[in-house]
């Protein structure tokens, strides 16, 4: 469903541009006139008004964003309707997805990498410690502003901790753990998992499976490692990335950093110029 530009909607906003449209909703800036600033409001696409999966998930966003105050997560100000479809009114961005910073640079460097992963897994710790689960991390849901800071959006399929998810789509099977591909079985250590591979492609400019087909992925997926980052990229400290992306992404739940406390630690260390080798040799010791 479109909005009408320069025509008030539900009795307080004025759209004044169409800035964005996704797979199920169109994003228009728009002026508040009750707060007097600008806003971003998304409403589902015409073509999705009566579909109940696309228009539940909508709803779920809506749900789940509101349950959040932080600074590295998107902000959601209003619900509203028009012709009683219901539009969220968010804060406006004035940034790109790292999707897009990946699509124009190749890849970032490690600071940049690392800067932005630190502020990445301060939005997951925030959600997963209030019993939510993203389900869909991925670069093209991760906006950089203007300031470099990072935000986390688009809470279409999130989900509590422990929901049943039997029956439903894998959104991107690029940053799926190898459980959710094969059981749907998505946890804290699912999203986990999705954020080393962000971390892989944020230092690459690619996913670690590139096959030729969705089959094929998944077959990858779920029977091997995560290649090493110097197959693709020569890092000074390339084996100290490379424990921590192993360690996202095991395959071995007991091996896999449990939360996110965990990643941003090994990260905190790279930061700081830490090396990690020493605490690789203990793991390989005590966590067999």
């Amino acid at each position: 469903m479109t909005l009408p530009l320069h025509k008030l909607v539900d009795s307080r906003y004025i759209p004044t541009k169409l800035i964005g449209s996704g797979g199920m909703a169109d994003i228009y800036a728009a002026n508040d006139t009750y707060c007097h600033k600008a806003v971003a409001l998304k409403i589902i696409k015409d073509q999705f008004v009566d579909n109940d999966i696309e228009y539940e998930r909508f709803k779920n966003e809506a749900r789940f964003v509101s349950m959040f105050s932080h600074s590295h997560i998107i902000k959601i100000y209003n619900i509203g309707f028009y012709f009683g479809k219901m539009f969220i009114s968010y804060e406006l961005m004035n940034g790109k997805t790292l999707k897009d910073v990946l699509d124009e640079r190749g890849r970032l460097s490690p600071e940049e990498a690392v800067e932005y992963m630190l502020q990445i897994l301060s939005a997951t710790k925030h959600i997963h410690e209030r019993g939510v689960i993203h389900n869909d991390l991925k670069p093209d849901n991760l906006e950089k502003m203007a300031d470099d800071n990072i935000k986390l959006i688009d809470f279409g399929i999130a989900s509590h901790i422990g929901e049943d998810f039997s029956g439903k789509t894998v959104a991107s099977i690029s940053y799926a753990a190898p459980e959710v591909l094969s059981n749907k079985l998505y946890t804290v250590q699912s999203d986990i998992y999705s954020l080393g591979v962000i971390l892989f492609e944020l230092l690459t400019g690619k996913t670690p499976y590139r096959k030729e087909n969705s089959q094929e992925e998944i077959k990858a997926h779920l029977l091997e490692e995560v290649p090493s980052i110097s197959k693709y990229v020569s890092l000074r400290n390339y084996s100290d990335f490379d424990h921590v992306i192993k360690k996202a992404t095991s395959h071995s739940l007991k091996q896999r950093y449990v939360n996110d406390d965990e990643f941003i630690n090994d990260l905190t260390k790279i930061k700081k110029g830490d090396s990690l080798k020493k605490k690789s040799l203990l793991e390989i010791l005590f966590r067999k």
